[in-house]
């Protein structure tokens, strides 16, 4: 079974200053197979590509684009619409296919 969830890490900025950021890992088969760090300092936007993608059962061939096609999309914020990850997973789903 593949399931994707949130990482925490950090990065120091140009002043020296640390910052919190939240990526995304993909466990498959008794371990972590694949991830993408520092995606967002936003660990709730993190959240819900996550939960977006478990939902979407989206294949781990599809976990970098999936990604990169979220982000962009623009946060969840900006588009003020609960199916926001979702039309983005759907997609690369149907892109898939064909």
């Amino acid at each position: 079974m593949e399931y994707y969830f949130v990482t925490a890490g950090a990065i120091r900025d140009e002043h020296g200053v640390v910052h919190r950021t939240y990526g995304i890992a993909l466990w498959k088969d008794g371990g972590v197979r694949r991830k993408i760090e520092d995606i967002s300092t936003n660990k709730h936007h993190v959240k819900l590509m996550a939960g977006c993608m478990n939902r979407r059962r989206v294949a781990s061939v599809h976990f970098e684009g999936v990604v990169e096609d979220m982000l962009a999309c623009g946060s969840p914020r900006v588009a003020k619409n609960k199916s926001f990850f979702s039309q983005a997973v759907r997609h690369i789903h149907i892109a898939a296919i064909y």
